[in-house]
Order: C-alpha cells, then sequence, then structure tokens
C-alpha cells in the first residue's frame, strides 16, 4: 500500500481530517479491463512520482506503470487481496518516450510521456503544483 492511500485510509476510519498532500481522481470503469482508465493526482506541494529515483534507463513514471499492470492482472484473475499486496518492483520494459499535448488554463503545452505494454504517463508542473496523469489514457 503506497503511504498517501495508507494514511487516507487512516483519515476515513477514524474520522481524522484528510491529509491533502495530494488528491486523486480516477476517471473511468476500475474494473472494466477494456474500457479506458485514467488516474489524475494532483500533488499541491509539486512533488512527483512515488518511489525515489528510477535507475537511469526507466523513466519516473515505472513504478505506477508497473502497478497497474499488476493491478489489472489481480483484476482479470479475480485475485482481489492482491490488489493492496504493495509490490514496488518496476517492469523491465521496454519505455517508449513521446510526448503529448495538453491545455492547462488555456495554455497549450507539450509535456513528455511514457509507454509501457498498453500504459501510458505523463507529470507536468503548474506554478506549484504537480500533477502526475496515468497509467491507462
Amino acid at each position: 500500500m503506497r503511504p498517501g492511500l495508507a494514511s487516507a485510509l487512516r483519515a476515513v476510519l477514524t474520522g481524522s481530517p484528510l491529509p491533502l498532500d495530494s488528491m486523486s481522481l480516477m476517471y473511468g470503469d476500475f474494473f472494466d479491463l477494456s474500457a479506458p482508465l485514467a488516474e489524475v493526482t494532483t500533488h499541491f506541494r509539486g512533488c512527483g512520482w512515488p518511489g525515489g529515483a528510477p535507475p537511469s534507463d526507466r523513466p519516473a513514471s515505472a513504478w505506477e506503470l508497473g502497478s497497474a499492470e499488476r493491478r489489472d492482472a489481480a483484476i482479470a484473475r479475480r485475485a482481489w487481496t492482491a490488489l493492496s499486496a504493495g509490490q514496488e518492483s518496476e517492469p523491465d520494459g521496454p519505455f517508449i518516450h513521446g510526448s503529448m499535448d495538453i491545455v492547462v488554463c488555456g495554455i497549450r503545452h507539450s509535456v513528455p510521456v511514457a509507454s509501457y505494454l498498453n500504459y501510458h504517463a505523463l507529470s507536468f508542473r503548474e506554478g506549484t503544483t504537480g500533477v502526475t496523469v496515468g497509467p491507462n489514457i
């Protein structure tokens, strides 16, 4: 389990205030593997991907891309307990690097995109806020 998710669950269970260092929204059907799914996480203090610095040949989003692959495999197997297993290994790749045009506050930006299998992820900053999008976009 990610530390952010654990803190959020603890806040919900105890009725304590929810820590808002970041907030994630999912768009799509989490359990329908044939449907598109996008998870957008806003980091209010400007931090980026979890998991620390990746090896030089892997993108910063490698951990998230691997996590999405394991999550989808667990859903396909109906292995519900595996959804919170907390494995932290990154896939070996290959990773494909590209770019995507996005519009933030009415301004077009070109941002780098990392792809692994059918998973894609991007990250950008607007002022002191960092936003990560992935892994199935």
